[in-house]
């Protein structure tokens, strides 16, 4: 299982582009290598009209590497039933203080 994390930000056909920011995806992929992950990876980023900015992980992942405490610990579970999980994090274009 591989787990990568891309910082991205709308696609110029994003629905909501003029409204979000730069986002993080985070990634649990089973594949047989790293590059053929990545690829998926970039693949439903793309589907998704996000832009990958650079990947900022991508490396093997075990449940050993997880807590049971530790909210990762379901997508990583749900990728080994799924093969796959996807998780968008993502900020308003502008900051909103308070």
């Amino acid at each position: 299982m591989y787990y990568l994390r891309y910082s991205v930000i709308p696609a110029e056909d994003h629905p909501e582009r003029e409204e979000l920011g730069e986002g993080i995806v985070n990634c649990w992929i089973e594949r047989d290598t790293l590059a053929e992950a990545d690829q998926l990876a970039r693949q439903d980023i793309r589907k998704e009209k996000w832009d990958v900015l650079e990947r900022e992980a991508g490396e093997v992942v075990t449940g050993t590497d997880y807590d049971e405490d530790d909210d990762r610990v379901t997508y990583y579970r749900q990728a080994l039933t799924d093969k796959e999980v996807f998780v968008y994090h993502h900020c308003p274009r502008y900051p909103v203080y308070w």
